[in-house]
Parts: structure tokens; sequence; C-alpha cells
């Protein structure tokens, strides 16, 4: 299973290039893609954590959902590398979830190697009058930026129809994740909502810095009923910017440094575990940016482990959306 550009092997040694001296520690983590139940993965990616030098309640720290590295306690005194190893533990264990799966079909194939997918209406299998609803549900004045008690969509009777799609794409979003459809299912239920985002030119929007949501493989999925063109703000994503480079990983090593201090343009963001780059970071990874304009009724997957950003408006444009997440802890089921 290749992932990015970066099939196992060359992530292998790209972060060993990075983690150098770590040679136990980095040959567990690799084992621990090939176990047979995730429990497993989990206890061999324990053991390569401590085989780096982590007491065992670091380990369990570092295996844990906390983006904000500041949040760690006891883990700033360790070497900074163990962030690179880190990332290689979280996408090995997204490799075991998808070799206990059955092979990805073609679409959650593109989905993991480049880390998005963009489906047309039509592929979707849509009608227009499917499309209609689906607009309808998600203009309605619940919609906001963030969610809320109003605005959750899924199993709600006044958005009947998103909860369908979402059912509809289930299937895919296990067979990208590696999580059982039972498992995406509660994730969606639980971040699912109509979005609306008002974007304007030059309004100091952090989410309009290239960054990473967290640390570990993690996806995002919004439907747009409505196209979005150029200058209307549209998503923007770095192809292949998920796999795990040796420039990455040095980025990670220097994100991860204690008592760095960042230029004001990466933003508290960048504080709290989203790191945020510039184009020129992002091409010395191999990689570019580029803007997902789209027409109305697509929906688009990618994995927020890459970097990303919110598009630029050159006027003030509204964006309406069914958005969701899908940011689970690397080793469950």
């Amino acid at each position: 299973m290749r992932i990015g550009r970066h099939d196992v092997w060359n992530e292998y040694d790209a972060v060993a290039s990075v983690t150098g001296g770590h040679t136990e520690a980095m040959k567990l983590a690799q084992a621990s893609s090939m176990a047979n139940h995730m429990t497993q993965c989990w206890n061999i990616a324990k053991e390569s954590l401590m085989a780096f030098g982590c007491g065992a309640w670091q380990a369990e720290q570092l295996m844990s959902n906390t983006k904000d590295i500041r949040l760690l306690n006891g883990c700033d005194e360790l070497d900074p590398t163990v962030h690179a190893l880190r990332a290689y533990l979280g996408r090995s264990a997204h490799r075991c979830r998808l070799n206990l799966r059955p092979a990805p079909g073609l679409d959650a194939e593109s989905c993991i190697g480049t880390g998005i997918h963009v489906f047309r209406a039509d592929q979707l299998g849509l009608t227009q009058e499917q499309q209609e609803a689906l607009e309808r549900e998600l203009s309605s004045s619940a919609a906001a930026l963030s969610k809320n008690e109003t605005n959750m969509a899924y199993g709600r009777r006044w958005f009947e129809n998103c909860t369908e799609l979402l059912n509809k794409i289930t299937p895919f979003l296990s067979e990208v994740t590696g999580y059982s459809e039972g498992t995406i299912t509660e994730e969606l239920s639980r971040t699912a909502f109509a979005q609306r985002v008002i974007n304007g030119p030059e309004d100091n929007d952090v989410q309009k810095v290239l960054h990473q949501d967290t640390w570990h493989d993690a996806w995002k999925l919004w439907y747009f009923p409505r196209a979005v063109r150029d200058g209307e703000g549209p998503f923007r994503f770095s192809q292949y910017s998920h796999g795990l480079s040796s420039e990455r990983m040095r980025l990670t090593t220097a994100f991860a440094t204690k008592g760095t201090k960042w230029e004001e343009w990466r933003s508290y963001g960048h504080d709290e575990g989203s790191w945020r780059v510039d184009d020129v970071e992002l091409l010395r990874m191999g990689c570019g940016a580029s803007d997902v304009t789209c027409a109305a009724g697509t929906l688009v997957v990618a994995n927020v482990f890459g970097y990303h950003a919110r598009g630029e408006a050159t006027e003030t444009k509204e964006r309406i959306a069914l958005h969701a997440s899908i940011r689970l802890n690397p080793w469950k089921n």
C-alpha cells in the first residue's frame, strides 16, 4: 500500500534519517504496521517509544490524540526527533488498519495515495431532485461556521438528505481510513454539520495559511451544493504532502524543538500543533498546493495530515457545505 509518493520502505528510510541512532525503535515501529490486531499494533508502538527512551507514561501520552505538544507533560525533555517517530507510528497504525481490511477500491486507493479524492454529483449517484434537496437543507438558517446544537446534520429529520448522503459514502470512508463502518458512522454523527463560511480578501483568517490538522492521518469532507469557483475561497490542498518525506520529518523535529519562537504569520494555530508552512517549505517537500474548484454537487474528501488551507477570495463570498471530520486515535478499530 503506497501512501503519498513514499512507500513503506522509503518512509522508513526518511524517518530513520532524522531519528538516526534509534534503530530498534524504528524496527519496532515498522513491525507494528504488520500486527494482526490493533491492540497488538498499539503494544508494539508503545515498545517502540520506550526503545527510543520514553517512559511508559510518556509513550502513552505520545500515543494520545493530543496535538499540542505543550500539553504532553514531561515529554518536552525528550529528543525532539521523537515526534518524527510519533508520525511514523501513526502512519504504521493506518497501514495496519488497511492491512486488516479488504483491499480498497480504485477511488479509495487514489485517495490514500494522493491524499484527496473529488466526486462529481453523477459519481455520487445524486439526482437533480436530491441535489436541490441537499441545497435547501444546507442553506438553512441553522448553517454556521462551526458546529452547534442547531446545525448538526446526522440523523436529524430536517437534514434527512444529508444523512442519506453520509450513509452512502460511509463504505468509501471506511476503505480510505481503515476504520470500521460502525466507527465511521459514530464519528459522522458527532461531527457532521451544515457549514456557512463568509470569506473575504485580507481578512487575516489563520485557516488560509497552509497547515496540518494534527500529528497523524485524519480526514475531512465537504459536500458543496453550489459551485465554488476561482476567487471564491475554494479549498486549497497539497497532494502527496501527507507523505513522510525526510524534509517533512526535519520540519517536524524543528517545530517540536523546545523554546523556539516562530514567525508571527504562523499564528497561534502553529503553537497549538496545527503546524504551518509556507510555499518554500512545501516545495522542499517536493509538493505544491492548488485550489480545488468545484461544480455544484461535488464531494471532496481529504487527508488533513496533508497540508491544506481555506482558499483566498477576491471579494466577500458565502460558501455553504456539509462538513464532517474523522480525527480518531490511530489505534482505534
